[in-house]
């Protein structure tokens, strides 16, 4: 049987989950069974240097100008019809829709196309209320949807009306052997815990995630700004870029928290920064089923998660994290007490953590089941 000619469909390569974990995907498909290419629509290349392009039949950006450029449905209809493409693989809902215009407009084509979807749709914004009717027509025209947690399938189903019969949930999956709680020595994190003047016995919680508004990184710093008031000593690191940066040094600053947290910035290679603190917490409004998450707990940290998606199937409330309400933030510095007074306990969980995710969450777990799913169309 030769090789399977797959297209991923992509918005860009920006630094996100759903994009990180398509270039995992995409990198360790088989060979054998698959020949693979990828197009995006847009130009943010920041991920390129982590996808293995010299395995790929295509790897092209279509310059996409506007949200609905009708030149893009040109380019895509070459690339299938030149390179035999039999599977499109459209990752969230703008490759999806330029996909299903597509097939609209090639009725001879037979190009399977699967859509995964990474996450949830807010339905009280007006604008939302349109796109919801258009990506449901959209996804149920694909041949397969694919959700990375159950929780998120449900709420698909339940407000958008996406068809369960084409659908199945493939759990996002992460590289544990490199992402390790042995990974660095000692010498080397107390070093970097010195670097941020802390301590080597500072209980540290950290965040890692893009600073935009979903993430509500206020909340963590109105978290720690309780756990100072109750007398507590727990540092801060805030690990990431993005355009609410400003706001949260400020709200920092107003919380008097400036000599209890620090800002790394970006940083490409994020273990270290995992590594040096004692948990992690997640605050976002959404998330589908997080990156971040599957990163803390196998480096054998403990996590304290605001209530989104799938982070129920992700933290064992009690046994690898504890589980908030979302805005709650007088919880989440009362389970960040209690972890930074019994460490014993903080870093029995994170251990528990890392047991669980190599039970459910590896990146080999998540190749098998796409490939499985891929190769079910040409079998």
């Amino acid at each position: 049987m030769q090789p399977v000619k797959v297209l991923f469909f992509m918005n860009s390569l920006k630094v996100g989950g759903a994009e990180r974990q398509t270039i995992h995907l995409l990198n360790l498909l088989n060979r054998e069974k698959f020949s693979v290419g990828l197009v995006y629509l847009d130009q943010n290349d920041h991920l390129k240097p982590s996808l293995e392009t010299k395995d790929l039949f295509l790897c092209e950006c279509f310059q996409r100008k506007g949200k609905l450029d009708f030149t893009v449905l040109k380019k895509l209809k070459q690339i299938i019809l030149t390179h035999g493409v039999q599977l499109v693989v459209c990752v969230e809902e703008y490759p999806l829709l330029y996909a299903s215009l597509y097939r609209l407009i090639s009725k001879n084509s037979s190009a399977r196309i699967i859509s995964v979807i990474h996450h949830n749709l807010h339905l009280p914004n007006l604008w939302v209320q349109v796109k919801k009717y258009i990506y449901r027509a959209c996804v149920n025209n694909a041949d397969k949807v694919i959700f990375v947690c159950h929780n998120q399938a449900q709420y698909w189903y339940l407000n958008i009306g996406i068809n369960k019969s084409i659908s199945t949930v493939i759990y996002n999956g992460i590289n544990a052997s490199l992402f390790t709680p042995d990974r660095f020595t000692s010498l080397e994190r107390n070093r970097l815990r010195e670097s941020f003047h802390y301590s080597t016995d500072d209980f540290i919680v950290g965040i890692c995630a893009r600073m935009n508004p979903v993430k509500h990184h206020i909340d963590f710093l109105k978290g720690l700004a309780l756990v100072k008031k109750a007398g507590v000593q727990i540092k801060g690191l805030l690990v990431g870029d993005g355009p609410e940066r400003k706001n949260i040094e400020e709200a920092a600053s107003q919380l008097g928290l400036l000599d209890n947290v620090f800002f790394t910035g970006f940083e490409q290679d994020i273990r270290p920064y995992i590594d040096i603190c004692d948990c992690m917490a997640i605050t976002s409004l959404s998330e589908a089923f997080s990156m971040a998450a599957l990163e803390t707990m196998a480096m054998a940290k403990p996590l304290v998660m605001a209530i989104s998606g799938g982070a129920d199937e992700q933290v064992k409330d009690g046994e690898t994290g504890f589980l908030y309400t979302f805005g709650q933030t007088n919880d989440l510095a009362d389970h960040l007490i209690w972890l930074g007074t019994n460490r014993d306990k903080a870093k029995e969980m994170g251990n528990n953590a890392r047991d669980f995710l190599l039970d459910n969450f590896t990146i080999q777990t998540m190749k098998s089941s796409y490939e499985a799913q891929f190769l079910q169309f040409f079998n």
